[in-house]
């Protein structure tokens, strides 16, 4: 647990000095529970970026995908893109962050049908204009149906997301937020109807912690 109380968030030097020390530092960092690790799913991203940010079994990895769409070259390769998601997928059970702030349009990747248990999960992020495609419903569902009270923190600038999760059966997924931002470009066709459902959620919950902003992207 010493090793853990070092190694204070995903994005500091500490991991990797640890880990560089001997052998047995090695194996006690990928060993160790709830180690903090990113792993960030880009256009250049290969498969071995994601098992380096993987091989931690009992890791705790903050995920940030964000695929440049408009910048695709000819030579996007799409069957690498579907591996390094996939993998990311299957690590769903140790996502503590999963923000998106781009995917490839739909037609560039495949559909993904089980998210597993969102069991760690504790900050949900989608940007404005993220296309979630055939990802949509199978995110979802897991948000709906296994996320636990560690979700405190959504920052949701997808209207389709907030559609959902407004409905009836899914407003439980609110019960323990401590911060619900709802966010769009300025000046957005999709504004007024962000507003409408900022203030549904907060009567329909009694939710103190919503906002809402149209100041568009929120770095993370």
């Amino acid at each position: 647990m010493i090793f853990l109380l070092v190694v204070e968030d995903e994005h500091g030097i500490d991991r990797v000095m640890l880990m560089n020390v001997c052998r047995r530092w090695y194996a006690i960092m990928l060993s160790t529970p709830g180690i903090p690790c990113a792993l960030r799913i880009r256009n250049s991203t290969t498969m071995e970026m994601v098992r380096t940010a993987t091989q931690g079994t009992r890791w705790l990895l903050t995920v940030l995908i964000a695929i440049d769409d408009e910048s695709i070259e000819q030579d996007f390769n799409a069957d690498i893109f579907d591996a390094c998601f996939m993998a990311a997928i299957e690590e769903a059970s140790r996502w503590k962050t999963l923000w998106i702030g781009s995917l490839p349009r739909i037609g560039k990747c495949k559909a993904f049908q089980i998210v597993p248990s969102l069991k760690n999960l504790e900050i949900l992020g989608l940007e404005p204009g993220c296309h979630l495609g055939g990802f949509f419903e199978p995110l979802m569902t897991a948000i709906t149906t296994t996320a636990t009270p560690h979700l405190t923190e959504m920052f949701l600038g997808d209207l389709n997301t907030v559609l959902y999760l407004v409905q009836p059966d899914c407003l439980t997924v609110f019960n323990h937020l401590l911060i619900c931002l709802f966010f769009t470009h300025s000046g957005s066709l999709k504004q007024d109807s962000f507003i409408l459902h900022f203030w549904l959620v907060r009567r329909s919950t009694g939710l103190r912690c919503a906002g809402y902003s149209h100041i568009g992207k929120i770095p993370y």
